[in-house]
């Protein structure tokens, strides 16, 4: 996906666009905190240790939608479970 970020920009950059949003190796620091807490939320949720490959996946996102795909996949996540995630890191999080 990087890659491709970079494509983008770049050619972006050739058409006297400038490219908007989060350059290319840096993480939204809004993403990296919420990320975190779905993790552990998943991990006290699931009975989840640190060092699973669960775990290590979800540590892998790049973005939401990666993010929540994971947790549909390996957690069985359902729409529901995804709202009761966020509802619980608006009261709970930042």
């Amino acid at each position: 996906m990087q890659a491709y970020t970079k494509a983008v920009n770049h050619i972006l950059q050739h058409l006297g666009v400038e490219p908007k949003g989060i350059p290319c190796g840096q993480s939204n620091p809004r993403f990296s905190e919420y990320k975190q807490f779905a993790i552990t939320d998943a991990i006290e949720h699931n009975d989840l240790s640190e060092d699973s490959p669960v775990v290590r996946q979800l540590s892998s996102a790049n973005d939401i939608e990666h993010l929540e795909s994971l947790l549909r996949q390996n957690l069985d996540y359902c729409d529901d479970c995804v709202i009761k995630l966020y509802r619980r890191y608006i009261i709970n999080g930042s």
